[in-house]
């Protein structure tokens, strides 16, 4: 299941003694170059770490996975705000896994402030050759949609008329049943026969 929306986030400096010890230029760096990006890759003791970068504007949300699929190994994940990072980088721990686990995954939903490019950092504590699978969704948000300035007014509206004619509809009906109640039975009449016609003169 993904995580859910962000909540205040300060972004923190990554002391990663993994990537400081391991040049990050062994480690290779993908473009996620679709809005639903799926990948098999393999991470070395001689490259601990694979970058995905992506762009995304204000109002997407980024949800990401990985899973170590070799047994017995395990992955960290580091969500980045920019491209190109350095060695020693920032990431946002809210949104990142430091230690190192089977699988994890979690969501971003960008805001004007985020910028546009994100990084996304797998790496391992696991001494061995490992495979692990990422997954990238990249998708808009409700947030992002472009709703005119006079629709909410007019939406409100629509409801209010819907409210009153639901309101006088009730009131007629409870009128009329009033009405039938306190209405006298009608009276009955007795039936008479015609009067004869009269004498001829």
């Amino acid at each position: 299941m993904w995580g859910t929306g962000k909540v205040g986030l300060i972004p923190v400096i990554g002391a990663v003694l993994l990537l400081i010890d391991s040049p990050m230029a062994s480690a290779s760096i993908y473009s996620v170059d679709s809005t639903d990006y799926w990948k098999i890759e393999t991470l070395t003791p001689f490259a601990r770490a694979d970058r995905y970068e992506l762009n995304a504007t204000s109002g997407v949300r980024i949800r990401y996975a990985v899973t170590a699929d070799t047994a017995g190994s395990c992955v960290q994940l580091y969500f980045s705000q920019g491209h190109d990072l350095p060695p020693v980088f920032q990431y946002l721990v809210q949104y990142s896994q430091e230690d190192c686990v089977q699988s994890f995954t979690d969501d971003f939903t960008v805001s004007s402030d985020d910028g546009t490019e994100f990084t996304i950092t797998i790496s391992t504590t696991y001494d061995y050759d490992m495979n692990y699978t990422v997954n990238v969704n990249v998708s808009k948000g409700i947030s992002d949609l472009i709703i005119p300035d006079w629709l909410c007014p007019l939406l409100a509206l629509i409801v209010v008329l819907i409210v009153v004619m639901i309101a006088i509809v009730a009131v007629r009906s409870r009128r009329r049943n009033t009405a039938m109640m306190q209405a006298p039975p009608p009276t009955r009449q007795t039936w008479r026969p015609p009067p004869p016609p009269p004498p001829p003169p």
